[in-house]
């Protein structure tokens, strides 16, 4: 039952930013409102730059670091819900964050490959009961 909660999050994700990109490149939603300076633009390009690779790190990473692991072994259930709501959140923040930077500000070039990088690690982040499996089988070793 968690596993579908966090499947709905997920495609609830994919379906806001997809409704945010729509409305945007149709000016329902204002965009390209937020003017910036050349310091300005390069500032947003390094947030953007450094939320979006560092979280897609981090997501991708999060079960295999050693205080995961470690945790993993001791509750695994508990902690495992906990780890996957983080990285759900870790996703979702950092690609919505992208995408209100990359449409308030259109000059911000590098924020659509950014974008590009979130979609994909997504497809790596889909939760299932058979990773969830793996990784109960792994914390029991």
């Amino acid at each position: 039952m968690f596993i579908k909660k966090l499947q709905a999050a997920y495609i609830a994700t994919i379906i806001v930013a997809a409704l945010y990109a729509i409305l945007s490149l149709n000016d329902i939603i204002p965009s390209n409102f937020w003017a910036l300076s050349p310091e300005g633009l390069y500032s947003m390009e390094l947030i953007v730059l450094i939320l979006g690779l560092g979280n897609t790190f981090f997501a991708l990473k999060l079960f295999a670091f050693g205080f995961s692991k470690k945790k993993l072994q001791q509750d695994f259930d508990k902690t495992y819900k906990k780890l996957a709501i983080i990285r759900q959140f870790m996703m979702s923040l950092a690609l919505l964050t992208c995408m209100f930077v990359y449409f308030s500000c259109i000059n911000v070039s590098s924020t659509q490959y950014i974008i590009l990088i979130l979609l994909i690690a997504m497809c790596f982040c889909w939760p299932s009961e058979k990773e969830r499996n793996e990784l109960e089988e792994n914390s029991k070793k």
